[in-house]
């Protein structure tokens, strides 16, 4: 199925230990497994609409029919989800939430940062469900990302793949306007939304990321 059949975003699974975030599918999303993400998958019961990997990561009895399968060889200038990813956005797709993607080998959590990256060069966003409870990262360029204020919860950003990124801050306790994030600093750490009634609250808080690509880690509170 090709984006513009239906308005989708699509969900990529992975195979991290300990995934999250099946709350977070919605009803029209299109949803690829990965590997050893099939376990996940199935342990939530997601009806899924593409099965993607080389199967080294996942020792059960594949299921059958219902989806689109591609085996893929173990040796490979690419990971699972890379590919899956790659695959999706040639045919339209530019919204991605990855689940499973994130904790674990810190290796496969870069490769997917770099994987989130190459959306947003395509003109997308992708969010990944972090590996700690209540985080959120999500990487764009070109564009404004609205997030929701929480207290309690911190906002941190970096550059990726270049030295530098330009952003401006709206709604949080410190402010940026055209701002420079280095990848050689941590400025960007740690950040908080502004109090509500304070002169920088704003609802929604907009990170707008002017020149560069940028990842945004947002960790809110848990109860």
């Amino acid at each position: 199925m090709r984006a513009e059949e239906r308005q989708l975003r699509a969900v990529v699974i992975g195979a991290a230990p300990e995934p999250r975030g099946a709350e977070l599918i919605g009803k029209d999303d299109f949803i690829a497994v990965c590997d050893g993400g099939l376990e996940y998958a199935q342990s939530q019961e997601l009806s899924f609409e593409m099965l993607v990997g080389d199967f080294d990561s996942y020792t059960g009895a594949l299921p059958e029919g219902g989806f689109e399968l591609i085996r893929l060889p173990c040796e490979k200038d690419d990971t699972d989800i890379g590919f899956a990813v790659r695959t999706l956005l040639a045919r339209g797709f530019r919204e991605f939430l990855l689940l499973g993607a994130a904790g674990g080998r810190l290796d496969h959590t870069l490769g997917n940062l770099a994987v989130a990256g190459g959306v947003a060069e395509a003109g997308g966003i992708c969010t990944i469900c972090g590996a700690a409870p209540g985080e959120m990262i999500y990487v764009f360029r070109d564009r404004a990302l609205e997030l929701t204020p929480a207290s309690g919860a911190y906002v941190s950003l970096f550059p990726l793949g270049a030295k530098t990124a330009a952003v401006t801050l709206e709604g949080f306790k410190y402010p940026l306007r055209h701002g420079r994030l280095s990848a050689l600093s941590t400025l960007g750490v740690s950040n908080e939304f502004a109090p509500a009634g304070s002169p920088d609250a704003r609802v929604p808080a907009r990170i707008i990321a002017e020149r560069g690509t940028v990842v945004a880690v947002v960790n809110y509170p848990v109860s």
